[in-house]
């Protein structure tokens, strides 16, 4: 579990915090994703922390439009579907629990949104096919943000425990995995 100081995070910036948490859950996985991943991940929680910046068009016609703009601003509007779509799919996931389109849907538009995105700029952070490279590790991404989600919305790890309960029928095996994993140095002991 995070741990946190009675609902009050200190930090430089809530970047630095997203960073810094989600360094953490990612060094507790077989596999860890690239550290410039994680750094981009907690941009995007940082960037869309507020929620209203998800009120507008349905990111389905803003990907299907973006083909008809410019290369500036189809990479902009890309960034947005595919950004907006790993945090639908993960750390606002029980939001869409209600709607038409499931969890699927939104990680499927942002991994192809990361691939268009990789044609029009393959570099990013100096990192060669990066969003190719994220969209190939967006559920892995996307667990990750998953479990960040429930660790800060639970008090302890009974709460933890019983909404991972909640939602085990909802999770896939890797969500599962990611959201149930032991911290390395438990596993030790």
């Amino acid at each position: 579990m995070i741990k946190k100081a009675k609902n009050i995070v200190f930090g430089k910036s809530l970047q630095s915090y997203f960073y810094s948490v989600l360094e953490e859950i990612n060094n507790q996985i077989i596999s860890p994703l690239p550290q410039e991943i994680i750094f981009y991940s907690s941009d995007v929680l940082d960037e869309y922390s507020d929620a209203s910046k998800f009120d507008g068009k349905p990111l389905g016609i803003t990907f299907l439009e973006a083909s008809n703009l410019n290369k500036s601003s189809k990479i902009r509007k890309l960034k947005e579907v595919g950004d907006k779509s790993l945090l639908l799919s993960s750390f606002y996931s029980e939001s869409i629990n209600r709607k038409i389109v499931n969890k699927q849907y939104y990680m499927n538009l942002g991994k192809t949104a990361y691939k268009k995105l990789n044609s029009l700029t393959p570099d990013h952070y100096d990192v060669p096919s990066f969003y190719e490279n994220l969209s190939n590790r967006f559920e892995i991404l996307a667990a990750l943000c998953l479990r960040l989600s429930l660790e800060l919305n639970s008090n302890d790890e009974n709460e933890y425990e019983l909404k991972l309960a909640e939602l085990d029928d909802k999770l896939s095996y890797l969500e599962k995995l990611i959201t149930k994993i032991q911290k390395k140095s438990d596993m030790a002991a």
